[in-house]
């Protein structure tokens, strides 16, 4: 990345990263359910359809995705720690990495974000 953008005269200035605890992670993506249907997207924590187990859209029954399961969620939480943690101590070393706590609302994370980054 560093080399590509300076190929193209272009630098980072920040590298952002959320930090959220595993066991949140997992709460989150196996909350999720797709609408096989229309595609919608909907999370039983953040974004409930209307109806339970309903497509607000077209009324199919929702599915949650076969990579949403626990056990898939920490597989690629392990793979995430093997191969792109790395980039963390990379950028904290370089100065450039931002924490932000990843944890509440949309809206308090979107203001900690902001924050982090003026």
């Amino acid at each position: 990345l560093d080399r590509t953008l300076g190929e193209m005269g272009l630098a980072l200035t920040h590298v952002l990263l959320l930090d959220v605890p595993d066991d949140e992670i997992v709460r989150r993506l196996t909350a999720r359910r797709v609408c096989p249907r229309c595609g919608a997207v909907y999370n039983l924590i953040t974004n409930p359809p209307k109806e339970e187990g309903k497509c607000d859209r077209c009324g199919a029954e929702l599915i949650q995705r076969p990579d949403d399961t626990e056990e898939v969620v920490r597989k690629r939480l392990e793979v995430y720690k093997a191969q792109t943690e790395p980039l963390v101590d990379y950028y904290s070393k370089k100065g450039l990495l931002v924490r932000v706590n990843g944890v509440g609302s949309l809206d308090e994370v979107y203001e900690r974000i902001r924050a982090a980054l003026k």
